[in-house]
């Protein structure tokens, strides 16, 4: 993989310090296609990586949802994680 900064490098970056990125389902030996459309699909943004190698994120419906939503004259504040102790 060639990464902008690091340059030639074996592995790709660690999930750890992609906080805030896109993820995306990929096959591992899938053909990229001409439509970058076609080869991946959007499913979400990274918010925090676990010891567990877990991931919490923002799926792709709500973050879709969310934007529908946006209105730049009249904002709204959106509250994204729900608190699991209260029930």
């Amino acid at each position: 993989m060639n990464l902008k900064y690091q340059g030639n490098v074996s592995m790709g970056p660690h999930p750890q310090g992609m906080s805030g990125g896109a993820m995306y389902f990929f096959s591992k030996n899938q053909m990229l296609k001409s439509n970058i459309d076609d080869t991946f699909r959007f499913a979400g943004i990274g918010i925090e990586y676990k010891k567990d190698n877990s991931i919490i994120g923002v799926p792709r419906l709500k973050i879709i949802e969310l934007i529908e939503m946006l209105d730049i004259e009249r904002p709204i504040q959106v509250k994204l994680v729900q608190n699991s102790s209260a029930r």
